[in-house]
């Protein structure tokens, strides 16, 4: 009976180790992740590129 009643308490820490502590230790991973690897910043050739896409892009509107 006693195992029944300890199980019965470990599985109320399931949806507090599910929905904060692991999240937290993601967000704790991802913060430290993006400190020692920030993004690297953009050539003139991503650049050129992202504009290429952007202008090949057509915009509908309502009044046409």
């Amino acid at each position: 009976m006693i195992r029944l009643v300890d199980a019965i308490v470990g599985f109320w820490f399931l949806p507090v180790t599910l929905f904060i502590i692991l999240p937290l230790t993601m967000l704790c991973g991802w913060a430290v992740f993006k400190l020692f690897f920030p993004p690297k910043p953009m050539t003139a050739k991503d650049q050129a590129s992202e504009k290429k896409q952007l202008d090949d892009v057509i915009v509908l509107t309502e009044g046409s």
